[in-house]
């Protein structure tokens, strides 16, 4: 479809992918337990790295459950995890089944899965920062949008 100014009109899915972590029924929002467009590369991390992710679980996972999600968009469709070579070297994966087997059977570790999730969602999302930045209007938004958040914070701690 054409929009206004002879514009595509931007297709916009929502995707649904678990919480990073268990939360208790009715325990409300938690900050930490989603990914937004707007988080910062350092949020992202600090989320990933937070995340529920028990070595041998593939029952629940949410990195797990993140990358089967994030797999098709990647370049080549391939999630790349980054080992040291005395820990086995680098994983590739193209398919989410060799990988839930890999972490079943504990020769894929959460301390390597994490860091490997949250390189890519960074990747992933490195082009809408880009676009959050570029356009002043969603420049500007963000700014109120992070006072509002600050303001929020200092509330909770008196």
């Amino acid at each position: 479809k054409i929009g206004y100014y002879g514009l595509k009109v931007p297709e916009i899915r929502c995707l649904e992918v678990p919480y990073l972590r268990l939360r208790a029924a009715g325990e409300g929002q938690e900050v930490d337990t989603q990914i937004f467009v707007t988080d910062k590369e350092m949020d992202v991390n600090r989320k990933v790295k937070k995340a529920f992710c028990e070595p041998g679980n593939v029952d629940f996972c949410p990195a797990l459950d993140w990358v089967q999600v994030l797999l098709p968009s990647l370049p080549g469709a391939e999630f790349v995890v980054s080992r040291k070579p005395e820990n086995g070297g680098d994983l590739r994966y193209e398919g989410t089944e060799s990988l839930r087997q890999d972490f079943a059977a504990e020769k894929l570790h959460p301390g390597d899965l994490k860091p490997a999730l949250g390189s890519t969602v960074n990747a992933v999302m490195s082009g809408i920062r880009e676009g959050l930045k570029a356009s002043g209007d969603l420049k500007n938004a963000q700014k109120k949008l992070d006072q509002y958040h600050k303001s929020l914070q200092k509330k909770k701690k008196t």
